[in-house]
């Protein structure tokens, strides 16, 4: 007898092969690319808005947009 999930259902039914990950990645990285802009957008406007010096703001948004960026980067950087 066969390896069941907690639902009966047998695993050798789960076949991650058949999962069309070329086509979700993409999905999932421009879905994550939007919430991060409109993540950004938020941030810049009442950093700019509400902040008491300019300077600090301004480096504030460069840091954001810089370690951001570079984080993204790295993330995609394995795929092929």
């Amino acid at each position: 007898m066969g390896t069941t999930t907690a639902s009966g259902i047998p695993l050798s039914t789960f076949s991650f092969s058949a999962l069309p990950i070329g086509q979700i990645i993409p999905v999932f990285f421009t879905l994550v690319f939007v919430v991060w802009t409109i993540y950004t957008i938020v941030a810049a406007y009442h950093w700019f808005r509400y902040a008491n010096n300019f300077i600090v703001a301004a480096t504030a948004m460069a840091m954001h947009l810089f370690v951001s960026s570079t984080l993204a980067l790295y993330a995609v950087s394995a795929m092929n």
